[in-house]
C-alpha cells in the first residue's frame, strides 16, 4: 500500500513524513519521531485520508529543542485536489504559534476533504512536525460534492444541532494518529472512544 504521508523534501532518514503520525508526541527530532523537510522555500507536508472526510480538528505538536517559531504562519489546508500538491485547497487556519514542545488544536469545523496539508510560505526554512492528529467524520453517501464547507467562514454557522444531524448515530469519528492508520471510533458516551483499526 502506498504511503499515506508525503512532504516536499526530507531532511534525513529519521525525519520522514510518516514520523508525524507515528503516535509519538516527543518534541525532540533526535528521538526520530518528527517529520522535517530540508531548508527550502514553501515547505509542506500532506496526509492522505484515503477518502473524503469532514475534518473537525487538527492537532499539531511542535518541536521542543529549538526553532519553535518556524511553525509560525504555517497554514492548514484541506480539500480533495492535488493541484499545487494540495497546497491550494481551502484553508482551515493560519498557525500563529505553538509553544516549544507543545500541542495546539485547531478547529476546522467540518471542512471536507481527502487531503490535509501543512504548508509554510517561509523562505529557505525547515518545516518540522512532531505529531499531526486529524479528527474527522465520514462524508455521508451522496454528499461528497457538497460545496458548503468553507473552513473559517463555516465556524459561525456550524451549530451543535447541525453537527448532530450530520452524524446522528454519534459514530464514525477517527483519529489518524497513534498508529498511523485510520481508527473508527464510536462516541456514544461522553468521552468514550471505542476504536477499531
Amino acid at each position: 500500500m502506498r504511503d499515506k504521508t508525503i512532504q516536499s523534501s526530507t531532511f534525513n532518514s529519521s525525519t520522514a513524513a510518516k514520523k508525524a503520525i507515528d503516535g509519538n508526541r516527543s518534541g525532540m527530532p533526535q528521538d526520530g519521531s518528527c517529520a522535517q523537510t530540508e531548508a527550502e522555500t514553501n515547505p509542506w507536508w500532506r496526509v492522505d485520508l484515503l477518502e473524503s472526510y469532514r475534518v473537525t480538528t487538527v492537532t499539531i505538536t511542535n518541536r521542543e529543542d529549538c526553532c519553535a517559531e518556524r511553525i509560525n504562519g504555517a497554514e492548514i489546508r484541506i480539500g480533495n485536489s492535488l493541484e499545487n500538491n494540495g497546497n491550494s485547497n481551502p484553508r482551515c487556519t493560519v498557525i500563529s504559534s505553538i509553544p516549544a514542545g507543545g500541542a495546539s488544536t485547531f478547529q476546522c469545523n467540518g471542512m471536507e476533504g481527502r487531503y490535509v496539508n501543512i504548508f509554510s510560505r517561509a523562505y529557505r526554512q525547515h518545516l518540522t512536525l512532531c505529531e499531526v492528529e486529524v479528527n474527522a467524520v465520514p462524508v455521508p453517501v451522496g454528499m461528497e460534492s457538497d460545496k458548503s464547507w468553507k473552513g473559517e467562514k463555516q465556524a459561525e454557522a456550524d451549530t451543535k444541532s447541525q453537527r448532530k444531524q450530520r452524524n446522528p448515530s454519534g459514530l464514525g469519528n477517527f483519529s489518524f494518529s497513534a498508529t498511523g492508520t485510520r481508527r473508527i471510533c464510536g462516541l456514544s458516551e461522553p468521552g468514550a472512544r471505542h476504536c477499531v483499526k
